[in-house]
């Protein structure tokens, strides 16, 4: 699959040069956009911010929870709780 980011004021780059945070964090939206045709009530996602940090990681978080008032939402991380607060 071949995908353009675009993250800030950067340049869109294509998948291949982006870092491995900014991969998940479009796999994520990718994955939601796709499901907000076809809304499933359950999701599971596993060590999804293992390369992102603190900021990427808090605001996923913040994501997750709004996106969680509507589907049930389960994850697994390999960060502790002193890393962020939101997932």
């Amino acid at each position: 699959v071949f995908m353009l980011g675009k993250f800030g004021n950067k340049m869109p780059r294509e998948s291949a040069s982006l870092s491995g945070g900014e991969k998940a964090v479009i796999s994520v939206a990718l994955l939601m956009a796709l499901q907000s045709a076809y809304a499933s009530p359950f999701y599971l996602f596993d060590e999804i911010d293992a390369n992102m940090d603190a900021e990427r990681t808090e605001r996923l978080g913040e994501f997750l929870n709004k996106w969680g008032k509507t589907s049930q939402i389960r994850h697994s991380d390999i960060k502790g709780p002193e890393y962020h607060r939101s997932l």
